[in-house]
């Protein structure tokens, strides 16, 4: 008798599946390419890699994934056999994105970065469910929207004497959530009202953008300034302001927020300091076994600097979310989500809240339930959310060489009658 292995039929052209978790769709893509999805009520643009031998990532060209279109899709990265990260080199994207996903049904032995640092995407944030876990019955999501950025400094009346703050820091983010940005520092003599800019909350996608630093030195107090406040949405850092009417210092330099992309700077002398940043991104890695000596980052980063005259510098970025599920997890290096810090500056902004770090240990990671079969009177099935169905089929191979592939499981469904239960290597093309 010949049995087949196999996976979910394919749908119409232009039809939109729907699943429960990114999870379930990743594990049976077939073909690389553009999708797009339904994952839970929320729609996704997927853009799909198939890497299908061992992948040795040794310069930094290569390491660069997905096209060049910023900010619009969720790139997928699917590793058949597993690959390597060489020291010195960043696993990224080459533009921010909406969250990158990495599947690998090999081991991944990291020992250089894998990173979304300042790769958070200027995009409205969703609610994006990441894997169902049937131990605990719950589904694993971020929210839509990340912890709120820092609120401006804020001065009011006259005053001769000048008048200085650093900038607030962003909420840390909180249940996979990101972290807010920082607001901008501040700097000001008279003037009837003054403030720097406020950091904005974090998405799904992004930590929270910096607000604009402020600094002014006027000889008048019926002004009413302010620098900018960072755009939602991971948007662009506040712009920066700066003011000067007589005396004083040379130059002053309002140096603006992280973001995407950072915010401009205000000078009183052009070309005064220097503007820089970006938001902490989404990154989502599904692996049985996972080896890092390196980093695992999606870090928030530092606005820019200036120390021309005298500056007042924008927020940090916030950070972003990291979330692992693995098998088994070797961690001699890193995995960090920290919010971007001020950059130098006189005065200086506040501090992007920290993101978060999230590292499941579960016993399916990446779909290897799909290969745990029993066998009886030489039929297929397959344990799936606890419950026994028939086993899909697609390619025609032997009971035989199912029993000669198949590896022992007892351990996996403790719950089962196992007497029967053997489970599969992936077979991969």
């Amino acid at each position: 008798m010949k049995l087949k292995l196999g996976a979910m039929a394919k749908g119409k052209k232009g039809e939109i599946h729907m699943y429960q978790n990114f999870k379930e769709f990743i594990s049976q893509i077939k073909s690389a390419g553009e999708q797009t999805v339904d994952i839970n009520g929320e729609t996704f643009l997927c853009e799909i890699l198939i890497f299908n031998d061992y992948r040795f990532f040794d310069t930094q060209d290569q390491a660069y994934l997905g096209d060049d279109i910023a900010n619009t899709k969720t790139l997928i990265a699917i590793f058949q056999k597993g690959f390597t990260v060489a020291p010195g080199i960043v696993l990224t994207t080459k533009v921010p994105k909406k969250g990158l996903f990495i599947f690998s049904r090999g081991d991944i032995n990291n020992n250089g970065k894998i990173s979304m640092t300042g790769k958070g995407a200027n995009a409205p944030g969703q609610n994006v469910y990441l894997y169902h876990s049937t131990d605990q019955q719950k589904i694993d999501m971020i929210n839509a929207i990340g912890s709120n950025g820092g609120s401006k400094v804020e001065f009011f009346g006259d005053s001769a004497t000048a008048r200085t703050s650093a900038g607030r820091p962003g909420i840390n983010g909180v249940d996979r959530g990101t972290g807010g940005g920082g607001s901008g520092a501040i700097y000001c003599r008279r003037g009837a009202y003054n403030s720097s800019g406020a950091g904005a909350a974090g998405t799904s996608f992004s930590g929270g953008s910096g607000g604009g630093g402020f600094i002014a030195y006027m000889n008048n107090n019926s002004t009413q300034l302010s620098a900018g406040n960072g755009a939602i949405n991971g948007g662009t850092g506040g712009t920066g302001a700066a003011y000067q009417l007589s005396g004083g210092k040379t130059s002053y330099v309002g140096i603006g927020g992280s973001g995407n992309p950072y915010g401009k700077n205000a000078t009183t002398v052009s070309g005064s300091g220097s503007a820089s940043g970006g938001n902490g991104g989404l990154l989502v890695i599904y692996v049985k076994k996972l080896t890092n000596t390196g980093s695992i980052e999606v870090n928030g980063e530092s606005s820019g600097s200036g120390l021309v005259g005298a500056s007042a510098s924008g927020g940090g970025g916030g950070g972003g979310s990291l979330n692992i599920y693995t098998f088994t997890f070797s961690n001699t290096g890193e995995t960090t989500a920290t919010g971007g810090n001020s950059g130098s500056a006189h005065y200086l902004g506040g501090k992007g809240g920290d993101g978060t770090v999230n590292i499941d240990y579960v016993s399916d990671p990446i779909g290897f339930s799909n290969f745990f079969l029993l066998l009886k009177d030489d039929q297929l099935f397959t344990i799936k959310d606890d419950m026994l169905v028939p086993f899909e089929l697609q390619e025609t191979i032997s009971v035989d060489y199912i029993k000669e592939h198949a590896i022992l499981s007892l351990a996996t469904f403790d719950r089962k009658q196992k007497d029967s239960v053997i489970t599969l290597n992936p077979i991969t093309t």
